[in-house]
């Protein structure tokens, strides 16, 4: 009896503390994005586009074996039936689940894929470290060892574009921080939607994205609309309302980024090189910021030219241009 009660007292303290820090995330989050649904999933999962979902699970199921080792999940948790293995595998379930929903992630693998790795690699662990009799053996180890190999080689070959990200950010997003500070006071607002490295370079004025990934109010906006930012834009209400937020911040600067087709980055570097005045500069770069969908029209909003005045550009990459505003 005395041993039953100090069992019961363990359970109870270790779910107590469980209960208290996942209560105070909540708290947190409650706080921070208005809601305990985050902003993140909320833009994201606004839409379900079932081929793109698919796609995207399919790249999760060969990206390093994955998929063996979720079916494995599965199979040990049907076998052990513990509460530790059944949570896992349900986490996963769900894991899965919202790659469907979302459909399309540019960073999927460190953003969705790696928080989840762990589970199936330890569930799945007993299974792919299994060795079986006779032929079998030999074949099931050299088939594991060579498929191993083979995704990790391919995963690496598919990812060595990432390498340069650093050092893009470095030459774009931290002179882009240095010219933000230069035109702005400790506090002031910057509407940006490519954030990458600019707000840890300036950490004294804070930021928010046109597409809700930082702000609860457009998330909501594109959660009600349907509209995740990688497959569909808000409805014309959806978009004046995300312009009118964001005008009603009063934003000391606001950057866009400017997407060049690949056709014309040449030609625009060279003008860009030439221009002379920071009109030349503006209206070259007018259409693109005319065209990129993820600001809503606020380039093209009537009260956009009376508020703001240009600063300057900066170029990531030829086809990828940010451009700064400021208030007049």
């Amino acid at each position: 009896a005395f041993c039953s009660t100090l069992n019961a007292l363990d359970f109870l303290t270790e779910t107590s503390l469980a209960l208290v820090l996942v209560g105070a995330v909540h708290l947190w989050r409650w706080h921070y994005f208005g809601g305990l649904v985050p902003n993140t999933a909320l833009v994201k999962g606004g839409r379900l586009v079932l081929h793109a979902g698919l796609r995207l699970v399919g790249e999760l199921m060969v990206t390093s074996l994955a998929g063996v080792c979720i079916v494995f999940t599965f199979v040990e948790a049907a076998k052990k039936r513990d509460g530790v293995a059944l949570v896992s595998a349900g986490a996963v379930a769900l894991f899965v689940a919202y790659f469907l929903r979302v459909g399309r992630d540019e960073m999927f693998l460190v953003r969705l894929f790696l928080p989840v790795w762990p589970l199936t690699l330890a569930l799945a662990a007993p299974w792919l470290v299994r060795s079986w009799r006779g032929r079998l053996a030999d074949w099931g180890r050299a088939t594991r060892s060579a498929g191993i190999v083979a995704s990790g080689l391919a995963f690496i070959g598919t990812r060595l574009h990432t390498i340069g990200y650093w050092a893009l950010g470095e030459r774009s997003h931290v002179p882009l921080a240095n010219l933000m500070r230069a035109h702005a006071q400790p506090g002031d607002l910057v509407v940006f939607q490519d954030l990458g490295q600019t707000p840890w370079a300036a950490m004294e004025l804070r930021f928010i994205d046109p597409i809700g990934l930082v702000d609860s109010t457009i998330g909501k906006i594109r959660w009600r609309d349907r509209a995740s930012p990688f497959l569909g834009m808000p409805s014309e209400l959806g978009q004046a309302q995300i312009r009118d937020h964001l005008f009603a911040e009063h934003p000391r600067l606001i950057a866009f980024v400017a997407y060049v087709d690949e056709e014309y980055a040449a030609d625009v570097r060279q003008r860009a090189d030439a221009a002379q005045s920071a009109r030349d500069k503006e209206t070259l770069f007018a259409p693109f910021l005319t065209h990129n969908p993820y600001y809503c029209g606020l380039y093209d909003d009537p009260r956009f030219p009376a508020q703001f005045r240009f600063v300057d550009i900066i170029r990531r990459k030829d086809t990828y241009w940010f451009v700064l505003f400021e208030r007049a």
